[in-house]
């Protein structure tokens, strides 16, 4: 069974027992089976269980926020953090033989 299915039959049930105004008889008839009963259970045990992970989710991001903030208020650079002015290769990459100059020839006369 759906959420949406579970959802459905909610609405249902409630505008069948506003229907009844407390006749108890008449409810059991159209009451959902026992393994449709377990089925929503089991179904609201999962969204329950995915509502949780969502909800560490959210939490650790405004943990991680909040850290960031505080870091770039003590003046600490976080991750990606760069200066503009900074090489991406460093200074080691100037001598490396990567420059327009030609290469020398020994030994041609």
């Amino acid at each position: 069974m759906s959420s949406s299915q579970l959802n459905e039959w909610s609405k249902h049930y409630n505008a069948i027992a506003q229907e009844q105004q407390r006749s108890a008889n008449a409810l059991p008839d159209r009451m959902p089976t026992l393994e449709a009963v377990n089925d929503m259970i089991e179904r609201q045990e999962t969204i329950r269980g995915c509502l949780a992970s969502m909800k560490k989710i959210i939490e650790d991001q405004q943990h991680a926020a909040a850290a960031d903030r505080q870091n770039r208020e003590r003046g600490i650079k976080g991750p990606g953090d760069y200066d503009d002015d900074m090489s991406i290769y460093g200074d080691d990459m100037k001598n490396h033989g990567f420059s327009s100059e030609g290469k020398k020839r020994r030994g041609v006369r």
